[in-house]
């Protein structure tokens, strides 16, 4: 029973940290997309990241702080997934 539990937790750490790895990878070929088909379509991809980064930024020590716990839980959830690994 306790092996299931650790089975269970261990494949939803693992799904966080590819679902974020997936996120953050997806922002490049997006970006180049934009620049490709932006006088066609109007994409705003580049401006939608760089306002999300000056709202966060604009805020001083709190915004650093939201920028690594956004980013470091993919990070933290691929940790504890290789830390379950053990009890296997």
């Amino acid at each position: 029973m306790k092996n299931i539990f650790i089975h269970i937790f261990r494949f939803l750490f693992w799904a966080y940290a590819m679902l974020g790895y997936i996120f953050v990878m997806s922002l490049v070929p997006l970006i180049l997309l934009e620049l490709l088909l932006n006088p066609v379509v109007n994409l705003r991809i580049i401006d939608n990241v760089l306002a999300f980064a000056d709202a966060i930024l604009s805020n001083g020590v709190i915004g650093v702080l939201a920028i690594v716990l956004y980013g470091g839980q993919f990070f933290l959830s691929y940790y504890l997934y290789r830390r379950l690994n053990k009890f296997i």
